[in-house]
């Protein structure tokens, strides 16, 4: 599975879509599924809905917290990582997403690919 994370309107989803269609495989956006759930269970609720729909590749703002959370837990973990760099990084939310990417990023010490928002094929 192929986790693509970053900060809010870095190109995330346009990214995934995109490998999804060249790939011919399928994508779960996960802000589809956000307001669903309390904030605090956002997490729990991605990986148990990733475990059922199997996607193989999964984007949003909230995988950072997905893959600290599964990480620690041992409950979830993707095959590649990818950050999209760019978008908005002074807000709330990309200070959540910054925080939990580099905790997981140090805890895991998983390899990570990053590319440019502005970057084509």
């Amino acid at each position: 599975m192929i986790a693509i994370t970053g900060y809010p309107g870095s190109g995330k989803t346009t990214f995934a879509n995109d490998l999804a269609k060249k790939s011919k495989t399928k994508v779960l956006h996960t802000d589809d599924f956000i307001k669903a759930v309390p904030f605090k269970d956002i997490p729990e609720h991605l990986i148990a809905i990733v475990k059922v729909a199997k996607p193989d590749i999964i984007e949003g703002v909230q995988v950072a917290r997905m893959l600290r959370k599964g990480h620690r837990d041992k409950t979830f973990s993707a095959d590649t990582v990818i950050w999209v760099e760019g978008g908005n990084e002074g807000n709330k939310i990309s200070a959540m997403v910054a925080k939990a990417f580099e905790e997981w990023k140090k805890e895991s010490g998983q390899k990570v690919y990053t590319i440019e928002e502005d970057e084509e094929d």
